[in-house]
C-alpha cells in the first residue's frame, strides 16, 4: 500500500505533475497488487492538472468503479460552516489493474480537517 500527498496546483502545478509522473513510474515495476492513496490535489473531473489522469492511466480509480452516479466529493469545505459543502472530489484511492475493487464509502471529516475521510474494502 502506498499513501501521497501531491502538491498544490496553482504555481506548483508543474511540480505536481511530475510528482504524479515520478510516483507512476517509481510504482511500475512493483509485482502483484498495488494499493495507490492520497491527497492527488488534481480534481478527478480533469477541471484542474493532470495528475489525476496520469495516475489513472496506470492504476484504477475505486470511486467510480463502485459509485457510478455519486461524484465522491472530497474537497473543500469551509470547516466553520454549519453544513458540509465539498465541491470537488481530490483525494482517491486506486487499485493497480490486477486488483479490483469490493466497496468504497466516504464519510464526513473531523472538524479540524477541510476534507472528506473515505474507507475501501478491497
Amino acid at each position: 500500500m502506498v499513501n501521497t500527498h501531491l502538491e498544490i496546483g496553482g504555481l506548483l502545478a508543474s511540480d505536481q505533475e511530475g510528482q504524479a509522473k515520478n510516483l507512476v513510474d517509481a510504482l511500475a515495476p512493483l509485482a502483484g497488487q498495488v494499493i495507490l492513496a492520497g491527497d492527488f490535489n488534481s480534481p478527478a473531473d480533469g477541471s484542474g492538472t493532470t495528475s489525476y489522469q496520469t495516475v489513472t492511466q496506470a492504476f484504477t480509480d475505486a470511486w467510480p468503479v463502485v459509485n457510478a452516479t455519486d461524484p465522491g466529493l472530497t474537497c473543500c469545505t469551509d470547516i466553520t460552516a454549519a453544513a458540509l459543502s465539498p465541491n470537488e472530489r481530490i483525494d482517491s484511492g486506486s487499485l493497480s489493474r490486477q486488483g479490483s475493487a469490493g466497496s468504497r464509502q466516504r464519510g464526513g471529516p473531523g472538524r479540524e480537517r477541510p476534507h472528506r475521510w473515505w474507507a475501501a474494502a478491497l
